[in-house]
């Protein structure tokens, strides 16, 4: 995953921990994680797994859905072959009978 994605989930991770009132700490303690690697996940230096990602939408009351949909778009967009910044097209390698 690319650096948008994290920088975007962790972004709303902090923007719904900010909403429930919750410090770092009080996150970190509900997930199993330390306060550090919540600080890094809202920073976007940290890609959390899927499981990480469930329980962090558990811990703010989030569908997980919610959670990856707008990174789940950047990551799309990022990867569009409209993108000229794409490094590969994506439908390159799939056989043309499918």
């Amino acid at each position: 995953m690319g650096d948008d994605f994290e920088k975007n989930l962790g972004q709303k991770i902090r923007l719904a921990r900010q909403r429930a009132g919750l410090t770092q700490e009080d996150l970190a303690a509900r997930v199993s994680r330390t306060p550090e690697s919540i600080s890094n996940i809202e920073l976007g230096l940290q890609e959390p797994g899927i499981k990480i990602i469930q329980s962090l939408a558990k811990a703010l009351g989030l569908p997980l859905s919610e959670l990856l949909e707008l990174s789940e778009a950047v990551s799309v967009a990022k990867n569009s072959p409209s993108n000229p910044n794409l490094s590969s097209n994506v439908f390159a390698h799939t056989p043309a009978h499918i």
